[in-house]
């Protein structure tokens, strides 16, 4: 064992050295220089230079210093221990600013937000001066290389993430120096620079280009693959590719640079260039390539890796990928030490690993001078075992940031990648003719639109033969830790196993990491657990029921620019080891309840839908039709309505059943008082037929001759033991003084306030009916400053303690049936209850 070390060592000087600046990095972060792990990790690297023969003790001695460089390189380091940086005085609150912002050369990134650095500051806080922010609201294809503005619009700092096992993107961003975001909204005066115009321009041309392509999935892809941006690609088509393994291809990534090096070849060899001239021209135009599209980690990784093996070849040093591909990345660690904590540069850099390190302990030696038939075969074999091999070393990574991973990968992109490279090269030819001969670039543009087509029906076909995506959850440090060392001792190490050997271990341990529960697990298996997602301005709450069935209600808004179950719900449910979602309740036809169908039908497998009205908008019936289509079934519920899941009994309290009108479709989403609904305090009406007459306090109950959705919002309780939840979705308080009239039952522990606390829409009576002890407020700040303080003070006078996703993030709500648990993201344990 020792001795294999020791070889491996020497044969790759590079990689341990790599391994401690990453770590040290990562460390430095997390933990202060007097942790017990730091400690031990600087003690084995000791102990290690005290027994290692004097040829690696220098190896050794650059790890240790890499590994204390990193240390103290690593943007969130301090002395005493973690803090990112000392507090902002214009933290956590938005404000108007005009300011002199001054854009980077690479105005090529050209996708919605470009970081800058803010030159003068006329309007706003003094402190952002020389700060670097995001600039959010430009369309920098359009703004023909201007280097610096003058623009007016608001800052926005970075917020803490408000659902469970989120993201964290405003660590990530402050690790890169950036204090916060400038959304624009004009643009009051702006200077042009000659080299910006260029770049710019030739996006333009090349966009221009793969306008022409009739296919608007063809198009999507076109412009991610050859200029960065995947704003555009159709949510089919993302989610199409996620369950084939093969959204990698949609990156500016290696493969890419490959192609580009592989046509840079040709061309080279035709003009019988010198070897240095070769490479110098290889590597000025993958320079340029990783500018104009953005210098995304995975293309700089690439482009690193490539300088790094050209160096070697022109001095005829003997090549050693492993070697290379290390010494790119600490040059790229060195440089920008926030890549460490990059995704995309993780998993390149895994996939290289893989692939590098991996595949010649498993494909073996080929035969010399075999058939045709065999050598394609064993083309075959080797890109499987490639495939594999990258899939074997990024898939914790993969699962510790989606929770799902697709079996179908290695398959997927043994047959989904050589067609695309084919239209890449097309697409790398038809961009450089843009500007010089657009009618041979449409040619070649066209081309690569037809096999893209193609491309994307394999994998359409591919993934509608299996269920490709498996959702185990993101697993636990301690398993990840466990499965690199069995991959790296059975890969590398060990040399008693032969080639089927390793191959079925490795494969064994890859199928165990998928088979481990997920690291959230933490509640018994007789547990109800409600999580109230904040999804901004609109509802989605997420019930896993002891009997390992999960509910969803409402699946928050969807539009251009966002959806909440593609940004919000999706990742939570996978994180969390769920892929299929038994029962989706949508409350009522508003956009901000029913947005995210079509991406929840597109990402997870749905059960059955229950809805209160099958009319409603445009968008909401074409949903529903979809679903239909695909044999999901949709069917209305009404008060009186009850079933039973895994313990849990669900009680159907609104609307009234067939035969009560229904809302019309495409109403308007209103929000009115109860002033406006009652004028004068006493209305005579009936409500839907269904009741007619006065309450005790001598108002009477407000008829909805309006057929506002809302006045039909599904209203039910999930009673579980002795405790009970009761959600309104947007019910009007017209319609709540209506159920405390007719003494429905509304009795509950957790209260979800009606239409997001909006003023005036929670009706006194009906809070004073319930009893809860806690309401949960799903709200943004799209329309005021929410929560609304006079519905806030409503409810602590009903007894109820309220919590707001916008101010506390997430709440979760857990009950045994006895006991009763409440804490939010942002405000910790709120109460037990027992």
């Amino acid at each position: 064992m020792r001795a294999c070390v020791l070889e491996q060592m020497g044969r790759r000087p590079a990689l341990l050295p790599f391994a401690s600046l990453e770590a040290g990095l990562l460390l430095g972060a997390r933990v202060p220089l007097g942790a017990p792990c730091v400690l031990a990790l600087s003690g084995g690297l000791v102990a290690a230079l005290a027994i290692t023969p004097g040829r690696l003790k220098r190896i050794l001695l650059l790890a240790a210093c890499l590994f204390a460089l990193g240390v103290l390189r690593s943007p969130e380091f301090v002395a005493g221990g973690l803090a990112l940086r000392s507090r902002e005085p214009f933290e956590g609150r938005r404000f108007p600013v005009v300011l002199r912002i001054r854009l980077p050369f690479l105005v090529g990134q050209c996708e919605e937000s470009v970081h800058a650095s803010i030159e003068e500051v006329r309007v706003g806080a003094p402190g952002l001066l020389g700060r670097e922010v995001i600039v959010r609201g430009l369309d920098l294809c359009e703004r023909r290389g201007q280097r610096a503005m003058l623009v007016a619009g608001s800052f926005h700092p970075f917020y803490r993430p408000r659902n469970p096992m989120a993201y964290d993107a405003g660590r990530s961003r402050r690790r890169e120096g950036i204090s916060g975001s400038v959304r624009v909204d004009s643009v009051l005066r702006e200077e042009c620079a000659l080299a910006d115009r260029a770049l710019a321009g030739m996006r333009r041309s090349v966009r221009r280009l793969i306008a022409t392509v009739p296919d608007a999935d063809s198009r999507g892809v076109l412009e991610a693959v050859l200029l960065g941006e995947r704003g555009n690609l159709q949510p089919g088509v993302k989610s199409m590719m996620v369950k084939a393994g093969t959204y990698h291809v949609l990156a500016i990534s290696g493969l890419h640079v490959g192609i580009l090096v592989f046509m840079i070849s040709i061309l080279v060899t035709v003009m019988r260039l010198g070897r240095t001239r070769r490479i110098v021209i290889s590597l000025l135009l993958v320079f340029f390539f990783v500018l104009f599209t953005g210098m995304r980690p995975s293309a700089m990784r690439a482009g690193a890796f490539l300088l790094v093996l050209s160096v070697a070849r022109l001095y005829q040093y003997k090549v050693d990928y492993p070697n290379c591909v290390c010494l790119a990345g600490i040059m790229l660690l060195l440089a920008l030490p926030c890549l460490a904590w990059d995704l995309g540069f993780r998993l390149s850099f895994g996939a290289v690993f893989g692939m590098t390190l991996l595949l010649p302990r498993l494909d073996g030696k080929a035969a010399a001078n075999p058939p045709p038939l065999a050598a394609v075969l064993r083309k075959a074999k080797t890109g499987l075992l490639a495939a594999l091999a990258a899939q074997v070393f990024t898939m914790p990574l993969i699962l510790w940031s989606f929770g799902r991973i697709s079996v179908i990968a290695g398959i997927s992109n043994l047959i989904i990648l050589p067609v695309m490279s084919l239209a890449l090269t097309a697409g790398v030819e038809g961009a450089l003719f843009s500007g010089i001969l657009p009618g041979v670039g449409c040619i070649f543009m066209r081309t690569a639109s037809a096999l893209i087509w193609i491309a994307l029906r394999l994998a359409e076909t591919l993934v509608a033969a299996t269920r490709p995506l498996v959702c185990p959850g993101r697993p636990s440090i301690v398993a990840v830790c466990i499965y690199y060392a069995a991959v790296l001792y059975l890969g590398l190490l060990d040399r008693r196993f032969g080639r089927r050997a390793r191959l079925m271990l490795l494969g064994s341990a890859f199928i165990l990491m998928l088979a481990i529960p997920p690291a959230h697990t933490d509640y018994p298996g007789d547990t109800l657990k409600i999580t109230f997602l904040y999804v901004g301005n609109g509802d989605a709450c997420v019930m896993e029921l002891p009997g390992g069935e999960t509910v969803l209600v409402d699946t928050g808004p969807a539009s251009r620019d966002y959806c909440a179950a593609s940004s919000v719900i999706i990742p939570c449910l996978s994180l969390r080891g769920i892929g299929r979602i038994d029962k989706l309740i949508i409350t009522h036809p508003h956009n901000d309840h029913y947005g995210g169908i079509p991406a929840l039908l597109d990402d997870l497998e749905v059960g059955e839908i229950l809805v209160s009205t099958l009319e409603g908008e445009e968008e909401y019936c074409g949903a529903l039709e979809r679903a239909r289509r695909e044999g999901i079934p949709v069917r209305t519920v009404s008060a009186g309505d009850e079933w039973e899941t895994g313990g849990v009994e669900f009680k159907v309290l609104h609307p009234q059943g067939p035969g009560v009108p229904r809302p019309g479709p495409g109403r308007p989403h209103e929000c009115t008082s109860v002033a406006e609904r009652i004028p004068g305090g006493a209305h005579s009406a009936s409500f839907g037929g269904a009741h007619s007459g006065t309450c005790e306090s001598g108002s009477r109950v407000l008829s909805d001759e309006e057929g506002d959705p809302n006045a039909w919002s599904l209203v039910f309780k999930a009673v579980y033991g002795d405790r009970s939840v009761l959600m309104t979705g947007d019910l009007t308080p017209a319609v709540q003084e209506s159920l405390v009239c007719r003494g429905v039952d509304l009795a509950c522990d957790v209260l979800k306030v009606p239409h997001h606390g909006h003023p005036g829409e929670t009706s006194p009576a009906f809070a004073n009916a319930l009893g809860a002890e806690f309401a949960v407020i799903s709200c943004g700040t799209k329309y005021f400053a929410e929560p609304d303080s006079a519905t806030t003070i409503l409810l602590l006078e009903a007894g109820m303690k309220p919590l707001s996703t916008w101010a506390d993030g997430a709440v979760d709500v857990s009950t045994d049936g006895r006991g009763l648990h409440v804490r939010s993201v942002l405000g910790g344990p709120e109460c037990d209850r027992h």
